[in-house]
């Protein structure tokens, strides 16, 4: 072998330790938050099931590059020559360390396609094409055959690449019309509530302004997200008008929350006390309350559910239920107690908790401050006045 192909060899090697560096990192979510100018194929997250794989990957491959690039160096200044066993060595480990890391991220990708079974099967081919890949490495004996793995490992990153861009683009498609289609129900439950609030006197020409305004972004949304599905897929002019819809669904997002802010305090059902308050209720449907409360409760074939924020909250059942325990009840964050199929009387009280009850013949009388949330069919009463409950009528934040 030639300088020139030795020189080409080393060259070829070093290149693909660009191929991370050169592909940003980008995941969608589902609030929309996709900068569609970043999408790639490389997804740090770690998988709950193997807790720091992902790390060490990186640091494998991180590793392994560092030392590939010194290798490379000191070829270049003549220290040590292109075709010695350490160069050989060095450049097999590091493609070694590279398909580790390449599979792991794709492994780790297919949790964003967990809907489209066509994505992840072509994720699947891939991650088989760098396998058969790595099994080449293990019977490489010089350095062309190392040189044909590297380019042959460039090319199948390269053609994930571009079919990520195109995967995550669908999947934004979806999300987006998902909310688009959602928005006209919104959209008409907001204009609802505003109409009853004007018929009870109240300006809503602030809240009149913000519908207007959601409306036209999410004509917007709309509208960006059709030129997107006709130009080319994963083209860059598809990307930049998706970009635009979820930027419009951001923004309408944002005014929806404004707007649910200014009529909570004026639901029907709900309510906010900053000194204490008696509070009772009666009726069918679903209760919540939340802050510093001392409650008594009655219901039937209820689910009753309490999280408990500062640990001195008390819950005294009377009747007939099923216990979660707060282990198999655990999700993120503070334990929550849990009732199933509760008929009977509780007392529950605490400086700083939720309890959420969902039944028939709810019946409640509470003291303290925070706020409660009444939604079905029913009566509360304040220190001050008696409401109906919020009926069918649901603002999601």
């Amino acid at each position: 072998m030639d300088f020139r192909k030795i020189l080409t060899f080393v060259l070829v090697i070093a290149m693909c330790a660009s191929m991370f560096t050169a592909v940003a990192v980008a995941k969608p979510d589902n609030r929309m938050n996709v900068d569609w100018d970043n999408m790639r194929p490389n997804n740090t997250s770690v998988p709950d099931d193997v807790p720091g794989q992902m790390e060490r990957m990186k640091i494998n491959y991180d590793n392994s590059r560092q030392h590939l690039l010194n290798v490379t160096d000191r070829v270049q200044m003549g220290q040590i020559s292109a075709n010695s066993e350490v160069v050989c060595n060095v450049s097999s480990v590091y493609l070694n360390d590279t398909i580790n890391y390449m599979v792991t991220r794709l492994s780790d990708t297919k949790e964003d396609f967990e809907d489209n079974e066509d994505s992840i099967e072509r994720i699947d081919e891939y991650i088989g094409q760098l396998e058969e890949q790595q099994e080449k490495l293990e019977s490489a004996e010089d350095q062309e055959e190392l040189a044909e793995i590297a380019r042959d490992v460039r090319t199948v990153w390269h053609d994930v690449s571009k079919d990520l861009y195109k995967f995550r683009f669908l999947n934004g498609v979806g999300g987006v019309g998902n909310y688009i289609d959602k928005a006209d129900s919104i959209s008409e439950r907001l204009e609802s509530e505003i109409e009853r609030l004007n018929e009870s006197g109240v300006d809503t020409t602030e809240v009149e302004l913000m519908l207007e305004e959601y409306n036209a972004l999410i004509g917007n949304a709309s509208e960006y997200r059709e030129l997107a599905l006709d130009a080319e897929q994963g083209s860059s002019e598809s990307l930049a008008y998706m970009q635009q819809s979820v930027n419009a669904t951001r923004q309408a997002n944002d005014v929806l929350r404004d707007s649910l802010t200014f009529l909570k305090d004026y639901r029907q059902g709900f309510a906010n006390f900053s000194e204490d308050t008696n509070v009772s209720a009666n009726g069918n449907g679903t209760a919540v309350i939340s802050g510093n409360f001392d409650i008594n409760l009655s219901a039937t074939d209820a689910k009753l559910v309490v999280k408990d924020l500062t640990g001195d909250a008390t819950i005294e059942m009377d009747g007939e239920y099923e216990r979660f325990t707060p282990e198999e009840s655990m999700g993120r964050g503070t334990p929550a107690a849990v009732y199933l199929d509760f008929t009977g009387d509780a007392h529950i009280n605490g400086s700083r908790l939720t309890m959420m009850v969902s039944g028939e013949n709810i019946s409640i009388d509470a003291t303290g401050t925070g706020s409660t949330v009444f939604t079905g069919e029913g009566t509360y009463t304040t220190d001050s006045e008696t409401m109906e409950w919020a009926g069918t009528y649901s603002a999601e934040e």
